[in-house]
């Protein structure tokens, strides 16, 4: 006996949020850096405007990417501002801002804290040192710190010799806790501080990186800021900026990027061609348990946005991905790479901004990447509108999937009564995953696109089947007649 029923194919509609916006903040034609937080039912991008007097603005957006408001801040009398790109929200929901300040013969760290309408709660110049900047800041259990380097014998532009490293401890007033001024490395210069994160016992994780010998570090000190161990890697090139994520029990992840030499003709003749990695260390031992690096179709040096963990565990890193084009010049784009919670490779989505133009379009230079509510990614960055250099702020709203776009969704089941009682279920499906099957007889659920299951008596049986798209279920209900011959 065989006995063949299908369910009508369904068309499903999910409620994601998709959208790829280009903004031109009014205030300038050069936006510089950008930072995105996901704040309720709002993104939040933050930045700088280039040029004299340099001030900083933080737009809000609804989760359709319209402009909801954006405001502006000029509180300081600045000529320049380094690291407008390291912003991020604190458990009050207000945000907390360290960089630097230039202008007037000063170079300062600054820290400050402000709300959702750019109100500042409190600011703090770190002026104990001629030159000073904070590279980030980051909410700990009873307080802020703030971590960045004070460059030693300088004498203009990036001319130093070396850098100490600089970390501040503010209570949750602003008010200085203390401060530690720590050297690094046998006197390596020009410090790069990603983040720091607190562990379970109160010590203190700094990443960063330090353009001496091109290596990346991770330093542990305690909760006073002094000094414990650290561990450094890197090759003989330009390795730098890892971007890490803490993933419980003194253990963390870590993107970076891993530069080797390329020869492009004459317009590069030996051009720095970088490749992600994602490495996992234990900040107990100061050891690496593994590392991945992954395969990306690119010529010209890269470089790494952010690195998220995501709702499944696994992990989703931004980067750029440059190439040379001889009539063009330098052309990039930004890709995402998710991977497992092993760093096993899963997926990758590269985004193109294609404007028809006859110059060099230094487009999709990737800053950072945030987890959405639905379990998607929104990404920003800068892009080079036109030949005088003027950037734009895009951000992109993905799915899971990093689609900027809902692909079709079907759930199509098939089911086969083969004989006496044996029914065989299959699914023919688009997009869909982590299939669910109740036979309706009150026996275990099964998983699987294919699967056969045995009845017991003969009768009518609900048989419904759930499928996943992005951690949102779809379910399909079919009635099938089951008989058993004596």
């Amino acid at each position: 006996m065989l006995m063949i029923l299908s369910a009508v194919s369904n068309l499903l509609t999910a409620q994601f949020h998709y959208f790829n916006e280009i903004f031109d903040i009014e205030q300038s034609d050069q936006s510089i850096g950008s930072n995105i937080e996901v704040v309720g039912d709002s993104y939040f991008t933050f930045g700088a405007f280039s040029g004299s007097l340099v001030p900083l603005f933080l737009q809000q957006l609804n989760l359709e990417g319209e402009e909801v408001q954006t405001n502006s801040h000029n509180y300081w009398d600045w000529e320049y501002i380094n690291y407008a790109d390291s912003f991020q929200k604190s458990s009050d929901g207000n945000f907390l801002w360290g960089g630097g300040i230039i202008g007037s013969g000063i170079w300062h760290g600054i820290m400050s804290k402000f709300d959702t309408q750019f109100n500042v709660s409190w600011t703090f110049e770190y002026d104990d040192a001629e030159f000073s900047e904070y590279h980030m800041a980051t909410e700990i259990s009873d307080g802020y710190i703030a971590c960045g380097h004070i460059p030693v014998s300088y004498n203009g532009g990036f001319d130093y010799e070396y850098s100490d490293l600089l970390i501040s401890k503010f209570d949750t007033s602003g008010d200085v806790v203390w401060h530690r001024v720590l050297p690094v490395f046998n006197q390596q210069y020009f410090l790069r501080i990603t983040k720091v994160f607190e562990m379970d016992d109160g010590n203190l994780v700094v990443f960063g990186s330090y353009y001496a010998d091109y290596e990346n570090f991770i330093l542990k000190l305690d909760s006073l800021g002094n000094y414990i161990s650290e561990y450094s890697w890197g090759s003989p090139l330009w390795d730098w900026i890892p971007w890490p994520v803490d993933i419980g029990g003194g253990e963390f992840m870590a993107a970076w990027q891993e530069s080797h030499y390329y020869y492009q003709g004459d317009a590069y003749p030996e051009t720095p061609v970088s490749t992600p990695h994602l490495k996992k260390i234990n900040a107990n031992t100061m050891l690496e348990e593994w590392d991945v690096e992954y395969e990306v179709d690119t010529i010209l040096g890269g470089h790494i946005g952010n690195l998220e963990q995501t709702w499944d565990n696994g992990f989703v890193m931004c980067f750029n991905t440059p190439y040379w084009d001889d009539v063009l010049g330098e052309q990039q784009s930004c890709v995402l790479l998710k991977t497992d919670i092993l760093g096993n490779r899963e997926w990758s989505k590269e985004y193109w901004y294609t404007p028809d133009l006859d110059f060099a379009v230094d487009l999709h230079y990737v800053y950072d990447i945030e987890i959405a509510n639905d379990g998607g990614f929104v990404i920003c960055g800068t892009y080079e509108e036109d030949a005088m250099g003027d950037k734009k702020i895009w951000v992109y709203k993905t799915d899971c999937m990093g689609n900027l776009e809902q692909p079709d969704l079907v759930l199509y089941p098939v089911l086969i009564q083969i004989n006496d009682g044996m029914l065989q279920c299959e699914v023919q499906t688009e997009n869909l995953n982590n299939f669910i099957w109740d036979m309706g007889d009150g026996s275990e659920s099964l998983s699987g696109d294919s699967i056969v299951h045995q009845y017991s008596e003969s009768g009518t049986y609900e048989i419904s089947l759930s499928g996943e798209y992005c951690y949102v279920q779809f379910d399909t209900t079919l009635s099938m007649k089951i008989e058993i011959l004596d």
